[in-house]
C-alpha cells in the first residue's frame, strides 16, 4: 500500500480513515436522511485516497466509490444535488477534526459522530464557496460555547421577580451547539405545587464567533420548546409588555426573548448580530424526512381507523403507543419543509423587526434575502437608546 496521503497529525491521518471509511457511507445512506449531502475531491486526491485504503475491505471499497461517482456526478453538470468542493483535503481534515475532538472532550447532549453527519445543515449559501472556512466558524463557535456560563444567572430584578438566564446544550446539531433561555421567577411558592412560580420565555438558538478579535453572535432561531413553564401567575405580570408589542405576524414572547438576549449581548461587548437566511441542506433535509415518516407512516394508514376507535376506547397497548408516536412525528413533519422554513426565517426577521420599531436598539445593515445570505445587525448602546420601554419595568 502506498504511502501518498500523509499528514502532520497521527491522529487527524486516523480521523481521516475513519471519516472516509464510515462516515462518507453514512451520509450517503439512508440511515440519516442526508443523500444528498455529497463531497467532492479532486480527482487525483481520491486516486491517492484509494491507494491508501485497502479495498478488499467492503466498506473502504464502498466510500471510495461514492466519492468517484459524487466527482463524476459534479464534473458532468448534475444540479439534482448539492456538492461541497473540497481543494484542500489536509486543511479539511485537520478541521473537522478539531471539531470532532472538541464536541469529545465536551461530552454535551450529541456525539462527535453525530456533529460530523449533521454539521453540514447548519451550510449557509455563501459556505459552499469554501468549506474550510465555514469549519473554522464552526471550531469558533465550539471555543465559544462557555461564553455565556451555563448555570442560572441572574440578570435583573423586578419587584418580587428574578429575570435569570441559562444556557445548555442543544439535542441535535441541525443548527447551533447552545440555546439561552430567559426565565421570570417569582419569589413565592404556589400552596398546591410548593414550587417556584416560573415564566420562560421562548429559546434562542445562537453561536459566539471571533472575527478579527472581536465577539459576533450569530442567531440561528428561535423557538417554543415543550419543557418550558408559563406559570399563570408570573404570565399576568407580563399582560402590558405583550399588549404593547401585540403583532399579527410574531408573538410578543418571541420579541421579548430577542430583547432581553440583545441587552446581554450589549452588556457583554457584543454589538454585531448575524442571522443566516438560508442553510440549504437544512430545507433538502426536512423534504427527504417529508418522505422517510410519509413511508412509515404508510405501515399504519390501513388500520388507521382501528387505531383511532382504540385510543377513544382508552386502549393503551404497546401497538397503540406506536401509532400514537409515528403519528405525531408524521403531523409534526409530513409535507412541512416550507412551513418549517418560513418559521424559522421569516418569524425571526419578523420579530427583529417589531423590535427595532419598539424599540429602537438596533440597527439593520442590509436588506434580508436582497443583499446577501445573512442579515447583519449592529446594536445600539445603551446611551444611544430610548430606554422608556424596558421589559418588566
Amino acid at each position: 500500500m502506498k504511502d501518498i496521503v500523509k499528514f502532520d497529525d497521527y491522529n487527524v491521518q486516523s480521523f481521516f480513515k475513519m471519516f472516509i471509511s464510515k462516515t462518507v457511507n453514512e451520509l450517503a445512506s439512508e440511515k440519516f436522511g442526508l443523500p444528498f449531502v455529497k463531497f467532492v475531491f479532486r480527482k487525483e486526491d481520491i486516486m491517492s485516497f484509494a491507494d491508501y485504503f485497502d479495498l478488499s475491505n467492503e466498506n473502504n471499497k464502498e466510500a471510495i466509490s461514492i466519492l468517484f461517482s459524487n466527482y463524476n456526478e459534479y464534473t458532468n453538470g448534475d444540479s439534482s444535488n448539492t456538492y461541497i468542493l473540497i481543494k484542500d483535503y489536509h486543511r479539511f481534515f485537520y478541521l473537522l477534526y478539531q471539531i470532532y475532538k472538541n464536541i469529545d472532550t465536551k461530552k454535551d447532549n450529541f456525539t462527535p459522530n453525530q456533529i460530523l453527519n449533521s454539521i453540514w445543515l447548519r451550510m449557509n449559501v455563501s459556505d459552499f464557496n469554501d468549506v474550510n472556512s465555514f469549519l473554522e466558524k464552526q471550531l469558533n463557535f465550539i471555543y465559544n460555547d462557555d461564553f455565556f456560563k451555563g448555570k442560572e444567572e441572574l440578570m435583573d430584578y423586578f419587584k418580587i421577580y428574578n429575570l435569570v438566564y441559562s444556557t445548555e446544550s442543544n439535542f441535535d446539531c441541525f443548527e447551533s451547539n447552545r440555546n439561552i433561555k430567559f426565565s421570570l421567577i417569582r419569589n413565592s411558592y404556589d400552596d398546591k405545587s410548593k414550587r417556584m412560580e416560573q415564566y420562560d420565555f421562548p429559546v434562542i438558538h445562537y453561536s459566539i464567533d471571533s472575527e478579527e478579535n472581536n465577539k459576533i453572535c450569530y442567531i440561528y432561531g428561535i423557538q417554543n420548546i415543550e419543557r418550558l413553564r408559563k406559570d399563570a401567575s408570573v404570565g399576568i405580570y407580563l399582560v402590558s409588555d405583550k399588549r404593547f408589542l401585540r403583532n399579527k405576524y410574531v408573538s410578543p414572547e418571541f420579541i421579548m426573548s430577542l430583547k432581553l438576549f440583545i441587552e446581554l449581548l450589549n452588556e457583554n461587548g457584543i454589538d454585531t448580530i448575524k442571522v443566516p437566511l438560508l442553510q440549504v441542506l437544512n430545507y433538502n433535509y426536512h423534504e427527504k424526512l417529508s418522505d422517510n415518516v410519509e413511508e412509515r407512516f404508510s405501515e399504519y394508514k390501513p388500520d388507521q381507523e382501528k387505531y383511532e376507535d382504540m385510543i377513544r376506547d382508552g386502549i393503551q397497548s404497546l401497538e397503540v403507543m406506536d401509532y400514537i408516536a409515528e403519528k405525531k412525528i408524521y403531523d409534526r413533519f409530513y409535507k412541512k419543509e416550507d412551513i418549517i422554513s418560513k418559521n424559522k426565517y421569516e418569524r425571526l426577521i419578523n420579530a427583529l423587526i417589531v423590535m427595532q420599531e419598539k424599540y429602537d436598539n438596533i440597527d439593520f445593515i442590509n436588506d434580508p434575502f436582497i443583499e446577501g445570505d445573512s442579515l447583519i445587525i449592529k446594536i445600539k448602546s445603551r446611551e444611544k437608546v430610548n430606554d422608556n420601554k424596558r421589559l418588566c419595568k
